[in-house]
């Protein structure tokens, strides 16, 4: 007789496989997809006796919400102030108005980056930035963010707070964060380096050889102008930078990920002055659903034994 986890593994490889295929094609928004995806998922499982549904919370990491939330408070006030416009100008200008330079400088920030706060926090930062800054110059950022991604689960390798693969690895071999990264660090940069040059003959077509406006217009344009409110630059620009100090040192302090990007973002939307409700009416919720759906269908797949047997098969 086949057993109930045995057809919970057929169902749930179908119903992977499904959406994916909705969130490839566009059919349904990403996080429709994920969310009906965690519905059937709980069904499938509810009805095959794998789980209560009372246990279903339990598949949300709410640690990660957590980080993903503050970051996207913190990143959006800073925004407000024009702190991100700013960092734009002046990182077009170190590339000497060059996109395939400052194509680089973004990769090179990404992996930095990557490596001390980890990749989902410095790709909503990252990614905020280079929007801002290619959108306005008529440059497609697609190409900057496809490699930004690539880069950052390269970065993040380097350091042990960079995701959860240099966790899980660092706590099988019994290496401290200093003998893991500096094993691990030397590779990764050679590695980044070696993939930004890839992209780079990847993307080369895509990337223009100079940017399609007068430099010297843009030379004599004062980068503060940007700046639309002083006083929340300054107040996002030291409270960004002391939550990013905090993620690197925040098990020292035994605090959590989470707890700090929460802590920097509501800090800032405390002492910014900017009305709490347009910050949250601009978060992209279809992102956080599409996490708490995911979380769920892929909870339920680990309780139906189909994780545990692919690993059994990879070993």
């Amino acid at each position: 007789m086949i057993s109930s986890s045995l057809i919970g593994m057929v169902i749930y490889v179908l119903l992977l496989i499904l959406v994916y295929v909705l969130i490839i094609t566009e059919v349904v928004h990403k996080s429709i997809a994920a969310l009906i995806g965690a519905a059937i998922s709980v069904i499938v499982g509810s009805f095959l006796g794998l789980f209560d549904v009372t246990e279903v919370g339990g598949f949300i990491d709410l640690r990660t919400l957590g980080i993903i939330i503050g970051v996207m408070i913190l990143v959006d006030v800073s925004r407000r102030s024009g702190l991100f416009q700013f960092i734009a100008l002046k990182a077009i200008r170190m590339s000497g108005y060059k996109p395939r330079r400052l194509f680089v400088i973004f990769c090179l920030l990404t992996a930095f980056l990557s490596g001390i706060i980890g990749n989902i926090t410095a790709m909503l930062i990252i990614g905020t930035l280079t929007v801002l800054t290619l959108i306005p110059l008529g440059v497609n950022p697609v190409p900057f963010l496809i490699a930004e991604v690539i880069i950052s689960n390269v970065g993040s390798l380097m350091t042990l707070i960079g995701g959860i693969p240099p966790i899980l690895v660092s706590s099988a071999a019994g290496l401290s964060f200093f003998e893991f990264t500096v094993f691990s660090m030397p590779f990764c940069i050679a590695l980044v380096l070696i993939t930004i040059n890839i992209l780079l003959l990847i993307f080369k077509k895509r990337i223009p050889a100079k940017f399609e406006f007068d430099i010297a217009i843009f030379e004599e344009i004062d980068p503060w102008v940007v700046v639309t409110d002083k006083k929340l630059f300054w107040k996002s620009l030291i409270i960004l930078s002391l939550t990013i100090i905090l993620f690197i040192i925040y098990d020292r302090l035994r605090l959590t990920l989470e707890f700090v990007a929460m802590l920097g973002g509501v800090l800032l939307l405390f002492l910014s002055g900017v009305d709490p409700e347009e910050v949250f009416r601009s978060l992209d919720w279809g992102t956080i659903f599409f996490f708490v759906g995911f979380f769920v269908l892929i909870g339920s797949i680990e309780r139906s034994g189909l994780l545990e047997e692919v690993a059994k098969g990879l070993s």
